[in-house]
Formats: C-alpha cells, sequence, structure tokens
C-alpha cells in the first residue's frame, strides 16, 4: 500500500501530529488498490528504492518488514500505536513480492555466482557544503561465491586510479 498524504486519524490528534510532507508516491491510487498497472509500479519503485539504498554509499539502514511491503497505512507516526497498525505482519513474507526471492534453481545456477560493483569517485554529482566538486577513491567490488574461477570484465582504463 502506497500513500500521498498522512493519515494519522488513529492517533486521536485530528491527524496533526506527523510530518506533513510524506515524501512518498502512491503510483495514482492512495492505499489498497487491485489495479495491476498500480501494484507493479509500485513494486518496481520498492526495487529501485532498494537496490539504490544498497548500493549507495554509507552504511544502509533498512526497517523490518522495508523489504517485504510492510505498510503503516499511511500513519507516518505510529509509534503510539500498539495494534496491528504498528506491528510486523510475518505474512508479508510469505506472499511471492517479486523481490529477491530465488528458489532451489536459482541457487542452482552456474552463472549467478558472481557480482561486479564499481564506485566511481570522480562520478559524483552533489557537490559538498561549500559547493565544491567532491572527489573521492573508487572502489571495485568483485563477489565471486563459486568455487570456480570467474572472469571479470574490469572497468575501462579511463575509470582507474593512478
Amino acid at each position: 500500500m502506497s500513500y500521498n498524504d498522512k493519515h494519522n486519524e488513529a492517533n486521536s490528534e485530528n491527524n496533526e501530529d506527523g510530518e506533513n510532507r510524506n515524501r512518498s508516491g502512491n503510483c495514482g491510487t492512495e492505499g489498497d488498490t487491485d489495479d495491476s498497472a498500480v501494484l507493479a509500479l509500485r513494486a518496481r519503485q520498492q526495487r529501485n528504492f532498494l537496490t539504490t539504498l544498497l548500493v549507495a554509499q554509507g552504511i544502509p539502514m533498512l526497517a523490518h518488514g522495508d523489504e517485504s511491503g510492510r505498510s503503516q497505512r499511511g500513519n507516518n507516526n505510529a509509534c503510539c500505536q500498539d495494534g496491528p497498525l504498528s506491528w510486523v505482519d510475518r505474512s508479508l513474507a510469505e506472499q511471492d513480492s517479486g523481490l529477491w526471492r530465488m528458489n532451489e534453481d536459482d541457487w542452482a545456477r552456474p552463472d549467478a555466482h558472481a557480482v561486479g560493483l564499481y564506485l566511481n569517485g570522480d562520478a559524483i554529482t552533489e557537490p559538498d557544503p561549500l559547493g565544491q566538486k567532491v572527489q573521492d577513491d573508487s572502489l571495485l567490488l568483485l563477489f565471486n561465491a563459486c568455487a570456480a574461477n570467474v572472469d571479470f570484465t574490469l572497468p575501462e582504463a579511463q575509470h582507474a586510479q593512478t
């Protein structure tokens, strides 16, 4: 479920508590929907945001339930609630959200045991607090979970730092 607006009515403060800007989007429908196009867009957005979080610099912080589409039904100040609104519904994890769920065949694929990621320290577009260009070290991460050697294609020489 996705919401554009806060829905803190259950908090008994006339919906005046909590932040008024949710910084979220409902993909065209507020709350629950059966519209397959809206649900597909929401699922894609969830994957996009989680991927962005996981490859961003720094330590990724994920609230329990985010990976399975947990919702507080638009309540952005549910800390005062002790009930289903604020509880984590564990049955969501059992539903097929299409989010990185791997079965036995996926784990056994011979081509799915390695991943590479290049973080280009020269490509940071956000300026520092003084408005200056930020440059950092570049980082190449290569992971191989297979017992056999894996050939990786390295970035072009123009991206290498000396």
